[in-house]
């Protein structure tokens, strides 16, 4: 059977199983992921936490419609989440925040960036399918860490902080 066949194979399979559980399809494609996800992910699916359902970005240049943006909830490492959304969102965030980082940001929008990237770092340390990944992350998570601390105490030091 060729790749063709099979897709409307599946597809066929999938408006069936809908129609039979009254389901929608994009939660029968949400709940494939996660069956397909609990073989891989390194976190058993009994610890997952909260579903992690927030998508929602914000513009980073409030008077720009092409404004890079970030996304507002980055998951935490034990929510339940489709790793693969997850990822693409990660991909598009270290897009737009490099883009703005080129363009210039405030120090407030720079220290929001730099956090942001750690709690990525964060997520891929504990559920990154792949260990050697994990293990790039969790040290990149210790080194933001490290500079975040270094530039809060220096701005407490100053009287000044950032939120």
């Amino acid at each position: 059977m060729n790749e063709q066949n099979e897709s409307k194979r599946l597809l066929a399979l999938f408006v069936e199983l809908g129609k039979k559980s009254g389901l929608e399809m994009q939660q029968l494609s949400e709940f494939a992921h996660t069956i397909v996800q609990s073989e891989y992910d390194p976190l058993p699916a009994m610890e997952w936490s909260i579903v992690h359902d927030d998508w929602s970005r914000e513009q980073i240049f409030k008077d720009d419609d092409f404004s890079p943006s970030i996304l507002v909830n980055v998951p935490k490492p034990d929510a339940q989440v489709i790793l693969v959304k997850a990822l693409r969102e990660y991909e598009q965030d270290g897009r737009d925040m490099n883009a703005a980082l080129d363009r210039g940001v405030s120090a407030d929008w720079a220290w929001r960036i730099l956090n942001q990237a750690a709690k990525w770092h964060r997520l891929w340390a504990a559920r990154h399918p792949n260990p050697e990944v994990r293990a790039k992350h969790a040290q990149s998570l210790a080194d933001f860490e490290a500079d975040l601390a270094r530039v809060q105490a220096k701005l407490l030091a100053s009287g000044r902080s950032l939120h």
